[in-house]
């Protein structure tokens, strides 16, 4: 399940080719610090019993992920997309602020497995391949039977350093996925009591 969901995630990542971005995707220059605060795309996907979606106008993923007797995947992912100017490259670090809220559960005596996370990542969309990748939020209830909701308002300074190559495309991009098993429930989709995931700034710095 793991490799299909991210084969799903890296197709719809990769669904925005260089050749069809506009000049308005142009905004970093080496050597000039900047920060991102509007998604410009979003993906979502999963298999099973699941309900994902995505909000640009708040760079906001919402996943929902259920089990009766199957194995169930779901994920959402919102960022944006950057063109690099300059000449050469050069080392830039990445920073990133936000906020997530999901509930869990966790009961082996039942066989019921439910595990999520949430991910910061950058894709180099000329080369086709993920160059940074770092966990903001690992989701693994109590092994009790209980469940567990997990909430923060997260700053992750200086995330990862990547070397930006000028002329070269990225995503930068914050990603949510929940599994489940037998009677697992993962819920990160409730508005009414704010369990979602989002981003407010993305910061490049050199």
């Amino acid at each position: 399940m793991q490799k299909v969901t991210e084969e799903q995630i890296r197709r719809s990542v990769k669904k925005t080719e260089p050749s069809e971005l506009q000049a308005d995707d142009v905004d970093v220059y080496l050597g000039s610090d900047c920060d991102f605060y509007a998604a410009e795309g979003g993906g979502r996907g999963g298999s099973g019993l699941y309900s994902v979606d995505f909000d640009l106008n708040n760079n906001r993923n919402l996943v929902k992920v259920w089990s009766v007797i199957n194995n169930s995947s779901g994920w959402a992912w919102t960022g944006k997309v950057f063109k690099v100017n300059g000449t050469g490259s050069q080392i830039a670090s990445f920073s990133i602020e936000g906020y997530y809220s999901a509930y869990l559960n966790f009961a082996p005596d039942t066989g019921a497995v439910s595990i999520g996370g949430v991910d910061f990542k950058l894709y180099d969309l000329t080369e086709d391949r993920e160059v940074a990748s770092k966990s903001i939020a690992t989701f693994i209830p109590p092994f009790d039977g209980s469940g567990q909701t997990f909430t923060e308002n997260y700053s992750r300074p200086n995330v990862f350093q990547v070397e930006l190559k000028a002329g070269h495309y990225y995503r930068a991009y914050l990603i949510t996925q929940g599994y489940t098993v037998i009677n697992g429930i993962f819920t990160s989709y409730d508005l009414s009591t704010n369990k979602y995931s989002d981003w407010y700034r993305i910061q490049i710095d050199f």
